[in-house]
């Protein structure tokens, strides 16, 4: 005889595996977000419903766990680099999209009754975000619309301070009110601040370039890492899922999105740990407190508050940036889903004994209402955006290295790591073979190895791979594709003056093919001091070659001097720079011991023509990389600059 609930171990969690693998998929058969599915089977299996599982004990804890991996995980995912680059737009739309939901629904708990903690908390629910109807706007192929790009990084600033409210609601109501409370949680906030935002990012890249090589041990460091700053958060005084959310800021760079590592972390998460905690909310519901009158008001006000705030504030941004209508829908679409914030804060709130269960039921509800109404939105919104002229990728986000030869993957290998670092990119390194007998790709293993633990020397993960193509040309061409790559990296012997010796079948095949920047390196020493950027060529060349200097000025830590006449625009500050005409003497005059040469490659002036070859001739030990934009196959490019035109 089967007893309710279930309690041995096998049960417990087929029970829950059914549910991660049935409940999503029966929520899209009815066209419902897989998160909503989640709760509802929490709902028919807790013990409001069936009774088969109770939810203290293990689906609590692992909930738990889930909240933190959920809040991790959305910091981790972010594209910091989004919130740089629309910095303006980003910061006035996230205050806006935080002030007036935060406004509207703390007076509307207020009037509704609720004490004035509780109210802010539960204005703080409808402040922050979650942008569930991204892959609707990723399908439309307007991610580089500037209404998107300012949604998405305003995430960052609406998440952040809804945490923060939390924090202080929290630790003001822990402490019995008023301002006492301050004297010490500001200072833990302080603590928990440097430790998780200073200290960790430096731990991690240290503990990753030295004995945290081996990729579980990595998974596990990430693990241990988040878990300890959420520790942290709660002995200075703060919810655990601020550190938590502040680990995966402080660690996003160190875990590219597109990187394995990453794959790992989110597989464990969005696997397993999430659906748990969403199957843990559902236990929560009480169907005949859903049903109440009481409970179906809230809902319908704070859907309201939720709503109407988001929809003022996505119109009001949108008229500042001069935004079209279908603009500020998908502005609205992207903003208004309350899901994984508003959930963590509902479940903080409720344990503190803040909100009853009235309010996590109507929370619920509101979830229900904003997501399926932001779907709507965004499907009638996104194809009205007319797509936005392409802009180049970020250079680091990318980087293809084609592997040869174990002598040159090195420096080739490093050089990928500090530009797509400094891009919280990746490096894909693989090896090209012409044939599929099994002798080639198995003789092509060692190397792989050697690469992916030369990678991990340099702190990062990748997984080198072998390739099967006609030509080696056509394996990186097709690679190029295949990836997005936005950048590519070959290796150049700097030994010949002929077209065929230089280029080789790769260089000439390749370069002027290839979809995105190509960086032809002579990398002979490993010893660095100072960049040397040549400043010669059209705005569309030099601007390649600035944005390659200005990653590996910042991932490398290296001076940079600039030679020629430059646009002092395009300059960084701190950034020396020599005026002098682009030929052999001129540039010779000022390098030294470790200078690394960048210089465009689609120059036509007669003296740039062979300058990269004669200063590897005069100069063996200095170290040359020559850049070149996207091109088109009859444009003049690198096999005319090596060969001296």
């Amino acid at each position: 005889m089967i007893e309710l609930p279930l309690t041995g171990p096998a049960w417990v969690f087929l029970t829950v595996a059914v549910l991660l693998l049935v409940a999503p998929l029966a929520a899209e058969r009815l066209r419902l977000p897989g998160v909503i599915g989640l709760v509802i089977s929490g709902l028919v299996i807790g013990p409001e419903g069936l009774g088969l599982l109770s939810r203290q004990g293990t689906i609590e804890q692992l909930g738990g766990f889930g909240l933190l991996y959920l809040m991790f995980l959305a910091a981790l995912e972010l594209d910091l680099e989004e919130l740089s680059t629309n910095r303006r737009p980003t910061v006035v739309f996230g205050l806006i999209t935080f002030a007036i939901p935060m406004t509207l629904g703390t007076g509307t708990a207020l009037a509704l009754g609720f004490g004035g903690l509780a109210s802010v908390l539960i204005g703080s629910l409808w402040a922050s975000h979650t942008l569930v109807t991204y892959p609707i706007i990723r399908r439309s192929g307007i991610v580089g619309d500037p209404s998107v790009t300012a949604t998405i990084g305003a995430t960052v600033i609406t998440d952040t301070l809804a945490l923060i409210v939390l924090a202080l609601v929290a630790a003001s109501f822990e402490t019995g009110g008023g301002f006492g409370f301050l004297a010490t949680l500001l200072p833990g906030l302080a603590i928990l601040g440097l430790s998780v935002m200073w200290l960790l990012p430096r731990i991690t890249q240290w503990f990753f370039a030295g004995i945290g090589q081996d990729r579980t041990v990595r998974f596990l460091f990430v693990l241990t890492a988040f878990l300890a700053s959420a520790v942290l958060a709660e002995v200075v005084g703060v919810e655990g899922i601020v550190g938590a959310f502040l680990a995966g800021l402080a660690l996003n760079r160190a875990v590219p999105n597109r990187g394995a590592l990453m794959q790992r972390v989110d597989f464990v998460g969005s696997a397993f740990l999430v659906p748990i905690f969403l199957i843990s909310v559902g236990m929560l519901v009480d169907v005949s407190v859903v049903l109440d009158p009481e409970t179906l008001l809230l809902a319908v006000a704070f859907a309201t508050v939720a709503i109407s705030a988001k929809w003022a504030a996505a119109e009001i941004s949108g008229r500042v940036f001069s935004f079209g209508r279908a603009q500020i829908g998908v502005m609205f679409a992207l903003s208004n889903s309350q899901a994984a914030a508003t959930l963590a804060a509902t479940i903080v709130g409720f344990e503190l004994g803040l909100i009853d269960e009235r309010v996590v039921n109507a929370v619920l509800i509101v979830i229900l209402v904003t997501v399926t109404v932001a779907s709507w939105v965004a499907s009638r919104s996104a194809h009205k955006v007319a797509p936005a002229a392409k802009t180049p990728d970020l250079i680091g986000k990318v980087v293809l290295a084609p592997v040869a030869r174990p002598e040159t993957m090195g420096e080739i290998l490093r050089l990928g790591v500090w530009v797509a670092r400094a891009d919280g990119g990746h490096v894909v390194p693989f090896h090209v073979v012409t044939s599929p007998e099994s002798d080639q790709v198995e003789a092509a293993e060692p190397l792989m190895r050697q690469v992916n633990e030369a990678a991990a020397r340099l702190g990062a993960d990748v997984e080198a791979f072998v390739r099967v193509d006609r030509s080696v040309a056509a394996g990186v061409v097709s690679t190029v594709a295949e990836r997005a790559a936005t950048l590519v990296l070959l290796g150049w012997k700097g030994e010949s003056t002929t077209k065929d010796r230089v280029v080789g079948s790769l260089l000439e095949d390749v370069v002027d093919r290839i979809p995105c920047a190509t960086a032809v390196c002579w990398l002979p020493g490993s010893s660095y001091s100072r960049l040397v950027l040549i400043a010669d060529g059209s705005p569309t060349e030099q601007g390649v070659t600035n944005s390659l200097c200005r990653r590996l000025a910042r991932g490398a830590g290296l001076p940079v001097t600039v030679v020629g006449e430059p646009d002092i625009d395009s300059l960084e500050s701190g950034w020396e720079l020599l005026r002098r005409p682009i030929d052999f003497d001129a540039v010779e005059e000022v390098l030294g011991e470790g200078d690394v040469v960048l210089m465009s490659g689609g120059s036509t002036r007669p003296p740039f023509g062979s300058l990269a070859q004669d200063l590897v001739e005069a100069h063996p030990l200095i170290s040359v990389i020559v850049v070149s934009p996207p091109t088109s196959p009859h444009d003049f490019g690198l096999p005319e600059l090596f060969a001296g035109g």
